[in-house]
């Protein structure tokens, strides 16, 4: 906050008579000076002075009100990859889009079909944790700035589930 002063008025402009290098009738009204003497007239403003010396710092104002919520993080997030018979074997190859930060992963086949899923790095995700080779196993990952897809390749010896479901968590137990 600014805070500026200004006059209201104007200053003063004095008059007088000089005569022998005496002033009389020192007014601020204008007026006529006897014969002999010289009218005369000065103004109350005179040169800028030098700017003062700093004053003491002011104390602290009071905390400020604490602001809005910021949005929701990411949550859980679930993909179901279908599978399918390429005559190897069966497969699915599920991806889920991450946000940056670290990931558990889950794997689960449904219908109790034994399927396992390779937690392979993708462009923008390091694996620090694989224990993806197991059905129901878990990962860990962590992703870049950015984001990236994380993408898994599943295979199995058997198609009685629909699919396989991969979830991914935010690690929060950092």
């Amino acid at each position: 906050m600014a805070v500026t002063a200004a006059a209201t008025t104007q200053p003063p402009t004095f008059y007088a008579c000089l005569k022998g290098g005496e002033l009389s009738k020192v007014s601020t009204v204008s007026h006529g000076c006897k014969p002999g003497q010289k009218a005369v007239n000065w103004d109350s403003v005179g040169p800028q002075g030098i700017r003062g010396i700093q004053g003491i710092q002011g104390t602290q104002g009071p905390r400020g009100v604490t602001g809005a919520q910021g949005k929701q993080g990411p949550g859980a997030q679930s993909v179901v990859a279908p599978v399918y018979n390429d005559m190897t074997g069966w497969h699915a190859n599920p991806t889920i889009v991450l946000t940056a930060g670290d990931w558990i992963i889950l794997d689960a086949a449904t219908g109790g079909a034994n399927f396992g899923c390779d937690l392979s790095a993708s462009p923008n995700v390091t694996v620090i944790a694989d224990g993806m080779n197991e059905p129901t196993a878990l990962g860990l990952v962590s992703v870049g700035t950015g984001g990236a897809t994380l993408s898994l390749a599943c295979a199995g010896n058997s198609a009685s589930g629909l699919g396989v479901i991969v979830t991914a968590t935010p690690d929060t137990a950092q």
